[in-house]
């Protein structure tokens, strides 16, 4: 049995075998990586943000707590802080809420953030790692969500990042379409942001 600190993520062992080559993703490996969390695990993580229970326009908690589960996403993976000394090594893309299907023990909706680790300017469809992040306490939840088994008893008062890999609903063509679908909610927001910028001028 092992414990950590309710602000700790841990990645479990990958359920595959081999396992698959994004569950502990090479260190120099560009990758998008996209990040979900419950808005009740979310705030489980990170008690001091007031997070809102639906798509409630508050841009400066968003990007706190975004921000906040990005680089406590990449120190999981990577097993250290983000170095800002390094171009490209860790880049926020976007944080914001997204709404899922309802489930049993929840209401679907999410915290989301996307990150770029060494993923080159000029890559606008690079490989893409989507986590999704349970709370081993809530049982109905996490069985609902992993198809791997998430003893709480493992992972006493920390949060589990679970790989697509590990997910039920993984597979060849959700492993596409999550890839395609975080790669042009990127561009999008790009495209708008660019926008923005030449009205201003």
């Amino acid at each position: 049995m092992s414990s950590c600190s309710s602000y700790t993520l841990r990645i479990p062992p990958c359920g595959e075998t081999p396992a698959h080559p994004h569950h502990f993703p090479p260190l120099d490996k560009p990758l998008r990586v996209a990040v979900v969390a419950l808005v009740p695990v979310s705030r489980k993580l990170f008690p001091d943000i007031e997070l809102p229970a639906g798509h409630a326009d508050q841009p400066r908690l968003l990007e706190e707590a975004g921000g906040r589960l990005a680089k406590l996403t990449f120190s999981t993976l990577y097993g250290r802080d983000p170095d800002s000394s390094r171009a490209g090594d860790f880049v926020v893309r976007l944080a914001g809420f997204r709404e899922t299907p309802a489930t049993d023990s929840g209401d679907g909706i999410c915290l989301q953030v996307f990150f770029d680790h060494l993923v080159p300017p000029t890559d606008s469809e690079p490989e893409v790692l989507q986590l999704g992040i349970v709370d081993p306490q809530d049982r109905p939840a996490t069985d609902e969500f992993s198809k791997i088994t998430i003893s709480e008893g493992d992972f006493k008062d920390c949060f589990v990042a679970v790989p697509l890999c590990c997910q039920k609903r993984d597979g060849p063509d959700v492993q596409a379409g999550v890839r395609a679908s975080v790669n042009a909610t990127v561009a999008d927001i790009g495209s708008m942001m660019d926008s923005l910028r030449s009205e201003r001028q």
